[in-house]
């Protein structure tokens, strides 16, 4: 299977991957004539052959695609987690059709990062690496960090889902249709969300919904919530 590269510029012929790009066509070993996958990450996608590495990898794309625009995308608003934890998060939201991240500040975020613009380059260089691996070829985006007014206030969603550890009755499987359309999907720090920041996300048009009797650690609700849900959608 062809390996996936990115590229600003997808066009048919000549084109000239960046150093960062030629680094890994090295490391994955490619020879030249052998077949790649370069992409824009914004949908559009170059077949081509590798020719040469020395002075930087060029490729001779042969044919072009366009991946199809996604009707009703996927999004997911994810406190700041610690440690590794919100890396990991980023590539199960890449990995499980997530297409923008929303990351947020709550009252009891127990991360605070002082350089935010530099945590956001961060993901958005593991989003990359990620769509690559996953073959997504219109790569997910990172938006900026948000406190929780400003995630709840979000806008252009069809559906819009809370995770709460107190909603006993309404699970995913009974909203299962509306997941079809333009979701958004809100999830809590470790302490979880305090009744005001609940009572402010109903105002705001969101639905509570519940993930089970188990409780769950914040580092594992992403790969448990978004399987299932790419599942109701009809994407596994």
């Amino acid at each position: 299977m062809a390996e996936v590269f990115f590229s600003e510029i997808v066009k048919e012929g000549l084109i000239k991957l960046n150093e960062e790009e030629t680094h890994h066509i090295r490391v994955k070993r490619i020879k030249p004539e052998e077949e790649v996958i370069i992409t824009d990450g914004m949908g559009k996608i170059g077949y081509g052959k590798l020719k040469g590495i020395k002075n930087g990898a060029l490729i001779f794309v042969e044919k072009i695609d366009v991946e199809p625009k996604k009707e009703n995308p996927l999004g997911f608003c994810v406190p700041i987690l610690k440690g590794e934890n919100m890396d990991e998060v980023i590539r199960t939201s890449v990995e499980l059709g997530v297409d923008v991240i929303y990351p947020f500040i709550s009252s009891r975020t127990i991360v605070h990062p002082k350089e935010e613009g530099r945590k956001v380059e961060r993901w958005k260089k593991i989003v990359l690496s990620s769509s690559k691996v996953a073959r997504r070829f219109t790569f997910p985006e990172v938006e900026k960090i948000r406190n929780f007014h400003e995630v709840v206030s979000l806008k252009n969603w069809n559906t819009k889902l809370m995770l709460w550890e107190k909603e006993k009755s309404l699970t995913l499987s009974n909203v299962a249709e509306s997941l079809k359309e333009k979701t958004l999907i809100l999830m809590g720090p470790e302490g979880g969300f305090s009744e005001d920041e609940v009572e402010m996300a109903l105002k705001n048009g969101f639905i509570t919904v519940s993930m089970g009797n188990r409780i769950l650690r914040s580092s594992t609700v992403p790969f448990y919530i978004l399987s299932v849900v790419s599942f109701l959608r009809g994407g596994i």
